[in-house]
């Protein structure tokens, strides 16, 4: 019978940003169980969106996570695609190879989350960090998660996030839905009556979604920086003639 292989799993929530002409140091974060499953060694390759290769080479590990670098000069020479690639050949601790894909975009300039622990803590919830979970000293993890599921939406509904232009028009809904979270999360650990922790938690997804359907941006559609378009985080509705629906 043949062995049985080890059941990892590749922690890629997003698409690969890759600005054009910028060094920068992709990651490959592969999980066993609830730990960090750390390679011996192996190779990281990067295509093109015709499958060519632009860089391949040996992974360094750090902090059990393998890490490739690339030179910015690779990338400058191409024009901006979305269908570029990066596959990891890893040898894992069970000492077998495994392979790990994720889709890549070549862009021009990446986006940057604005919202800050300092705007979490502002006004009515001064108070915030007395729950921060024992061990913890900011509520990153869960400002992150919550960028991670907003970039998503973005993408699922054909708005490619690096072309937003004014990242600070999103940081309201980022707030509520990172609350919403940090909420949740409380309300499941704390055995107290003080606060309606599910309440909330309800009452920021709700503003969440009431500000995801007003949302508009400054939108680089012509991907040269240069007079962006002002539009919706929510892309009109078409009927075609058969009456299936689709986002244009």
């Amino acid at each position: 019978m043949p062995i049985q292989a080890t059941q990892y799993a590749q922690r890629f929530p997003l698409p690969d940003v890759i600005e054009r002409g910028v060094n920068l140091t992709l990651e490959a974060p592969i999980y066993s169980g609830a730990l960090l499953a750390a390679p011996s060694s192996g190779t990281c390759t990067i295509y093109d969106e015709d499958g060519a290769t632009v860089s391949t080479g040996a992974v360094t590990v750090a902090s059990s996570v393998a890490t490739y670098a690339i030179l910015g000069t690779l990338t400058s020479p191409y024009e901006l695609a979305m269908n570029w690639r990066v596959e990891w050949s890893l040898v894992m601790p069970d000492t077998r190879t495994y392979r790990f894909s994720n889709p890549a975009a070549l862009v021009l300039r990446r986006i940057w989350a604005v919202l800050t622990d300092t705007d979490l803590i502002s006004g009515r919830y001064h108070d915030l960090n007395r729950y921060l979970p024992a061990g913890t000293t900011s509520w990153e993890s869960w400002r992150v998660t919550s960028w991670e599921e907003i970039q998503r939406r973005l993408l699922k509904d054909e708005r490619r996030p690096w072309l937003i232009m004014d990242p600070g028009a999103m940081l309201d809904v980022h707030r509520d839905l990172t609350l919403s979270l940090i909420f949740s999360a409380i309300g499941m650990t704390q055995r107290t009556s003080e606060r309606d922790w599910t309440g909330l938690a309800r009452d920021h997804r709700d503003a969440y979604e009431r500000g995801w359907r007003s949302l508009s941006f400054a939108y680089d559609t012509s991907e040269t920086r240069v007079s962006p378009e002002r539009v919706s985080a929510r892309p009109p509705l078409v009927l075609c003639s058969v009456g299936s629906i689709w986002r244009s």
